[in-house]
């Protein structure tokens, strides 16, 4: 199923595979999640990310690399 289209706070750009995209101004890991069937939780775990802080330009992952219990392995207790 295709993903939704640009929405508030997900207006930034999708790679074809939909594996990567690209932030745009005002754009949240809440409104890309939404926009993508993701939690906002999980965008920022695959991204290694402790800030909710995006920038206009920046490439974020919308799934790990490879399985999750690979991704969730090297995370520290």
């Amino acid at each position: 199923m295709p993903a939704a289209g640009a929405k508030e706070h997900a207006t930034g750009t999708a790679n074809d595979d939909l594996t990567e995209y690209v932030v745009a101004p005002g754009d949240t890991f809440t409104g890309i999640g939404e926009r993508f069937c993701i939690e906002d939780i999980h965008l920022a775990m695959i991204n290694r990310r402790d800030s909710a802080e995006l920038y206009a330009g920046e490439t974020i992952r919308l799934f790990p690399d490879g399985a999750a219990a690979d991704y969730f392995a090297d995370v520290p207790e």
